[in-house]
């Protein structure tokens, strides 16, 4: 999750500003997961980051750059 977040950050120079909080998003997210008590909760920060993270990112883009 960590490699990712990297990627989409680095990726954001060359595309809409909004794909960098996305990979903001994601780091908070993976760097929250390495630590011992929400390392539980590391199923539910996967889902939320990449399935909420993505599905809302994509609505955001489509309607503020056209579908």
């Amino acid at each position: 999750m960590l490699c990712s977040s990297a990627a989409l950050v680095a990726a954001s120079r060359h595309s809409v500003t909004s794909v960098k909080f996305l990979g903001l998003w994601t780091l908070f997210c993976g760097a929250l997961a390495l630590f011992p008590p929400a390392s539980s909760l590391d199923t539910m920060l996967f889902t939320g980051t990449f399935g909420a993270g993505h599905l809302l990112l994509g609505i955001w883009v489509g309607v503020r750059y056209g579908w």
